[in-house]
């Protein structure tokens, strides 16, 4: 699950298709691990596109205005519309996939857009968030143009569907596991590395998921 954004529409229908085409290709027999853990967010929708097949359409968080108005960002047959301050985006529907559990690996550079496409994801009611403490990166966010520079400001909380881990309002706490690791998810980087899983965060995931069935 990398990161993602571009405001072009060619580019949007890569990412999803591609998405689209490896859960379609992964066995419903087995157990589904997407992994969020560096992932520093871009733009959700193209992410919850992407992920159609395995997130049940409806309500799939809600933005709450400064002035406590709500705005619900929905998904229905192909269509993500709604939110706060959000485009509409349209998709090709897939078939919706059963797996037998589904793993969401996150971490400390699991951020912004990510997190909010976890929130949808964790609408389904096998999966799992595997890891530690996201980036916390959870608010609406809007820009405001002074001459020459931007200022990005808070707009909205997020109110996710479903309870994560006992939280319901996010404005910038993290999203948290529901089986918490020893290891950070994301190995220390060396020069020249791209971000890779830590080798003893495998080992703790393969326990977790043999102790899960």
């Amino acid at each position: 699950m990398p990161a993602f954004y571009s405001s072009q529409h060619q580019l949007q229908k890569q990412y999803w298709t591609q998405l689209q085409h490896l859960i379609k290709q992964t066995k419903p027999t087995t157990d589904l691990i997407l992994n969020f853990a560096a992932n520093t967010g871009g733009s959700s929708a193209p992410m919850i596109a992407g992920l159609a097949a395995i997130i049940p359409d409806g309500l799939l968080y809600t933005g709450i205005t400064n002035h406590h108005r709500n705005r619900p960002r929905v998904m229905y047959h192909g269509r993500i519309t709604g939110g706060l301050g959000q485009d509409d985006f349209n998709f090709s529907q897939p078939t919706a996939a059963h797996f037998r559990h589904i793993y969401a690996i996150i971490g400390n550079q699991t951020a912004s857009a990510a997190e909010v496409t976890i929130m949808a994801l964790k609408r389904n009611p096998h999966v799992t968030l595997v890891g530690r403490s996201s980036a916390g990166y959870t608010s609406l966010n809007g820009g405001v143009f002074l001459n020459t520079a931007v200022a990005v400001m808070t707009i909205g909380t997020l109110k996710a569907t479903v309870k994560i881990h006992g939280q319901q309002y996010f404005n910038n706490q993290p999203l948290k596991p529901d089986i918490p690791t020893l290891y950070q998810p994301l190995a220390p980087l060396q020069l020249g590395q791209s971000p890779h899983l830590d080798a003893d965060f495998l080992s703790e995931l393969r326990t977790i998921m043999k102790h899960y069935h």
